[in-house]
This record gives C-alpha cells, structure tokens and sequence, in this order.
C-alpha cells in the first residue's frame, strides 16, 4: 500500500471511530467510494477494543485491590 493510500485509510478510520460504531457503516457509505480503501479501513475498525480503557495504561501500572490476582486463576 502506497503512503498516500495509507493516509486516506488512517484518516478515513480515525473520523469513523470518532462516531458511535452504529453510524460507521453510513460514513463509510458516504466518505469512502473506493472499495479497497473502505475494506482496509473495516479490518482496522474490527480490532477496535471492546474496551479501550484497558489499553490506557501499562499492566505494571495498575494496582491490585487485596486478594486480586494477575494472571488465569487456579481452578
């Protein structure tokens, strides 16, 4: 992908996750008529986290209440 294609697709994919993921599909509709550009943006909206919080901090700066525990739990 040529960098001026990737510029379209980055611009195209942070102007749709500023809308609520129910209207992305209209933008997309509107803004995007190329199909190859619209489908690399739909791959990348597809990876959005269900919850981005848990990306805003590194694990080793999160405190753990007493008795919480990293990691999968012993069963």
């Amino acid at each position: 992908m040529d960098r001026e294609v990737w510029q379209q697709v980055d611009s195209l994919y942070h102007a749709a996750m500023e809308r609520p993921a129910g209207e992305r599909a209209a933008f997309l509709n509107d803004a995007c008529p190329d199909a190859e550009i619209r489908r690399e943006v739909e791959s990348l909206l597809d990876f959005e986290p269900a919850d981005a919080s848990t990306f805003d901090h590194p694990a080793w700066e999160k405190r753990l209440a007493p008795g919480e525990r990293i990691g999968p739990s012993s069963g």
